[in-house]
């Protein structure tokens, strides 16, 4: 409702690490900039500060893309965003099948009244130097004109069933923070993973010896097997009602230990020992990923007062939909303050 102008946005790959933005501003208005791989073209200040004006809403098939493409370019998008694809997950979170625009339009029985032609945008001083981009640019532009018509068909279905609020302060503001997020990663010290790191090996391996001790031989605590077999032969402990193993070609029974299993178990030094360790372990290896996906550290675009902090949360639903947090796929949440986004 604070919202004074719409527009149309739309990202297309052109190739080379270079973007083309298009922005859709009414019906004779309609601009379309070759972004390079870093930095902004000459003449399209106009554009950049569209989106830096609180006061606009950009109607976008994917909000996220456009929020990251602009930060690497050192904008902060101040507009408002609104995504199709959003709104559709709250209206239907099982829907799996309509993916892009043109399908959700084609559920939603949206038309284009008139065909939709690019070639004044194609014959445009940036497109002409990119080519290859003519052909994405005709293909993709009627996906572009019909986000706003299905925007205007989903916002009315979302207010009739009272999911407008949700929709304008949680979901869109939240795929805006996942863009911040991916730019900026999260910062840690290059000692604090290895360390900790270190820290866990030792008590993985603590945990096995004190498994040995109990059992009277050694345990493969990483085998659900081995530890299964300790559990039910060695320990005699009875395994639960209606619990059934496979035997295997020698005759041997495969057994078989999964988390479920063990917690129904009556308590035993043991069973904890193997829960804990086999919670160090997906910890261990989280690190380990973490330390591989390392990347240079990025500097704050150019917004004043901006600063962003992270924080370990467990993995929602609206960020497997958005993708994935960062390049670890470790969850994280960010929090700006000054001038930055909600």
């Amino acid at each position: 409702a604070a919202c004074c102008f719409a527009g149309v946005g739309s990202l297309i790959g052109a190739g080379s690490g270079a973007e083309l933005l298009c922005l859709t501003l009414g019906t004779s208005e309609a601009y379309c900039v070759v972004l390079p791989a870093s930095g902004l073209p000459a003449g399209s200040e106009a554009t950049c500060r569209w989106f830096m004006d609180a006061h606009n809403l950009c109607i976008t098939p994917d909000a996220k893309e456009v929020v990251g493409v602009l930060l690497r370019r050192g904008i902060d998008a101040c507009c408002s965003f609104a995504e199709p694809r959003i709104a559709l997950w709250l209206l239907d979170p099982d829907d799996k099948q309509h993916t892009t625009v043109a399908e959700i339009a084609a559920a939603f029985q949206v038309k284009l009244c008139a065909a939709v032609s690019a070639e004044h945008l194609v014959s445009s001083a940036g497109a002409q130097q990119l080519p290859v981009t003519r052909t994405q640019l005709r293909a993709f532009w009627s996906e572009a004109y019909l986000s706003l018509p299905v925007m205007a068909c989903l916002l009315e279905r979302l207010q009739s069933q009272e999911l407008s609020e949700s929709f304008w302060c949680v979901e869109m503001p939240f795929a805006t923070v996942l863009a911040w997020m991916e730019h900026f990663g999260i910062a840690v010290q290059a000692r604090d993973p290895t360390y900790m790191h270190s820290h866990m090996l030792y008590r993985l391996a603590a945990l096995q010896e004190q498994v040995r001790q109990i059992v009277g031989r050694p345990v493969a605590v990483g085998s659900s097997e081995d530890v299964g077999r300790a559990l039910f032969e060695d320990l005699v402990i009875a395994p639960p009602r209606g619990t059934r193993f496979k035997r295997k070609n020698n005759g041997r029974i495969a057994y078989r230990s999964p988390s479920e299993l063990l917690r129904q178990l009556p308590p035993h030094p043991v069973v904890d020992h193997v829960l804990e360790h086999r919670h160090l372990t997906h910890a261990a290896r989280r690190i380990e990923a973490l330390c591989r996906a390392s990347g240079p550290v990025r500097s704050e675009p150019w917004c004043a007062g901006v600063r962003c902090c992270c924080r370990a949360l467990p993995p929602s639903t609206a960020q497997a939909r958005l993708g994935p947090s960062t390049s670890a796929d470790v969850p994280a949440s960010v929090s700006a303050g000054g001038g930055g986004p909600p």
